[in-house]
């Protein structure tokens, strides 16, 4: 019988902070000293997901972390992030009625903030898992090229 995530509330901050190290080297540290909050939220939260959940729960709080967010700031953000997460089977709440323009307005706004907060693009497709020339043509089809 495979185990969830749940049922191993001593793994959740360590597995968390694997994946963060993985994304999103740089900010590790920061993420780390601030292990106490993390086992808060992250215990707290009725997490009902698999590994494979909790790494889509951190990319999502990678691409949302900014560097000069500290303390409650962080536990807000992984709030945010734990919030997405449905359980198997259940309908995500309050789809929007334009998926397409809604997921348009959302790769344009992450973009834009990754591209703000890093001067390497590098960096950027590595945080995204893009590679340069897909990073590319998403920057000019959605305007943001220099």
């Amino acid at each position: 019988m495979r185990e969830r995530v749940r049922e191993r509330r001593e793994d959740l901050v360590p597995l968390f902070l694997h994946f963060v190290r993985r994304f999103r080297p740089e900010i590790a540290g920061a993420v780390a000293a601030e292990r106490r909050r993390l086992r808060k939220v992250l215990v707290a939260e009725p997490f009902r997901g698999n590994v494979r959940e909790m790494e889509n729960v951190v990319r999502r709080f990678c691409l949302l972390f900014r560097p000069d967010l500290v303390g409650g700031e962080i536990a807000s953000v992984l709030e945010t992030c734990l919030d997405r997460v449905a359980p198997h089977g259940s309908p995500l709440p309050s789809a929007p009625a334009d998926l397409k323009e809604t997921m348009r307005t959302t790769e344009r706004a992450i973009l834009q903030d990754l591209l703000g907060n890093h001067r390497n693009r590098s960096e950027v497709c590595r945080i995204l898992g893009l590679d340069r020339s897909s990073l590319w043509r998403k920057m000019k089809k959605y305007g943001l090229n220099d």
